[in-house]
């Protein structure tokens, strides 16, 4: 639904979805803390779960509009068969799958470091991190699939925001991982202390080219979306996973690097590993791509 009110150009509603997420979470939170028995795993999970709920709901809602302006003004698609539909999302099922097991995995190896328990608190901390940098990649996709599906006149415009988006984003990071204004995050607004605090700061440093990295995965998953390629995005995600298995394996138990640190450069060269294969098989892809008259590449 999310994916309707963008193409429908209705976004600012998808941002209120995300406050009424958050409000909700935090809500719950805190009342399943003050007021019930849960330990603080088990209300995490439930506030979570909570306000991606309301959320949901909230989008639904807010998306009747524009489903029906499709209802209405698009051509009907009767004749897409289920074979049809599963070859084209069966490899982004895949790829939501491998791309979730990549987590445990590192789980595994965090618990096999030095100092294993400082490794397992500092490395969600540095993770939760980037990931509030890694929101405007993970986003941007559908944005991506509007313009790239209007046509090829919209790429330079394209590649010109994407540019400034990396940049800014990028820079921002910056400033706060290598400045005191990371360190105020950690320490004072999220209560990380000591050991634990030091190493997820370290770790959020090597994190850096992530943020860049997701916008420019994002892009050409988008690309690959639109051309109706997405098994090579679950083969991007396997050779993903298998590069950050081998990476945070040698960078724990062979050189024995800090946990959360080894993690965060697995993570960040396994990433990238997956955009140049993507973007060898958008090159590959593209000579075919013109020929049917469809989206091309500068």
């Amino acid at each position: 639904f999310q994916g309707v009110m963008v193409a429908h150009g209705s976004t600012k509603k998808i941002a209120y979805g995300t406050f009424v997420r958050v409000f909700s979470t935090v809500i719950a939170a805190f009342l399943a803390i003050q007021l019930g028995s849960l330990n603080g795993a088990s209300a995490g999970a439930l506030s979570l779960s909570v306000g991606a709920s309301l959320e949901t709901l909230f989008i639904y809602i807010v998306s009747i509009p524009s489903q029906n302006y499709f209802l209405k003004t698009s051509a009907k698609g009767d004749n897409l068969t289920m074979r049809e539909f599963s070859r084209y999302y069966y490899p982004l099922a895949q790829t939501s799958f491998l791309s979730l097991a990549f987590q445990p995995m590192l789980t595994f190896f965090l618990a096999r470091s030095i100092n294993p328990i400082i490794a397992l608190a500092a490395f969600p901390v540095a993770n939760g991190f980037a990931f509030l940098f890694r929101t405007i990649g993970l986003s941007i996709t559908e944005v991506y699939l509007v313009f790239f599906k209007k046509g090829s006149q919209y790429v330079k415009a394209l590649n010109r925001i994407t540019v400034r988006l990396i940049v800014i984003t990028t820079v921002i990071y910056l400033v706060l991982a290598f400045g005191e204004g990371g360190r105020y995050l950690i320490s004072s607004l999220m209560a990380v202390k000591g050991e634990v605090a030091n190493s997820a700061i370290l770790a959020i440093k090597y994190f850096t080219p992530i943020v860049a990295g997701t916008i420019i995965l994002s892009y050409y998953r988008a690309i690959m979306m639109v051309w109706g390629k997405t098994y090579h995005l679950s083969r991007g995600t396997l050779i993903e996973v298998v590069v950050g298995f081998v990476t945070v394996w040698f960078l724990i138990d062979i050189i024995m690097l800090n946990g959360a640190v080894a993690a965060s450069i697995a993570v960040v060269f396994a990433r990238f590993i997956q955009i140049g294969f993507l973007i060898l098989m958008v090159r590959t892809e593209q000579v075919d791509v013109k020929k049917s008259e469809s989206l091309s590449l500068p």
